[in-house]
């Protein structure tokens, strides 16, 4: 779950986009603590990366990461 939203919905919605979308930054501590999760977000479609948490981060040191990005 991110917030109240499962992954596989959250899947769903991004591969639906898949094709207007280059990356993905899933910005939430745990949610990819299974790498696997996200092989299976961008298996299949033109996404070309994705990111996500394995263990929880300071709000500040995530937004360092992702602006890097």
């Amino acid at each position: 779950m991110l917030a109240n939203i499962r992954l596989a919905d959250l899947r769903r919605s991004i591969r639906a986009r898949a094709g207007r979308i280059e990356g993905v930054i899933i910005s939430s501590c745990d949610v990819c603590s299974d790498s696997h999760e996200l092989t299976k977000l961008v298996a299949g479609t033109t996404i070309q990366w994705a990111i996500g948490y394995r263990c929880a981060v300071s709000w500040f040191d995530s937004m360092v990461i992702e602006l890097a990005f």
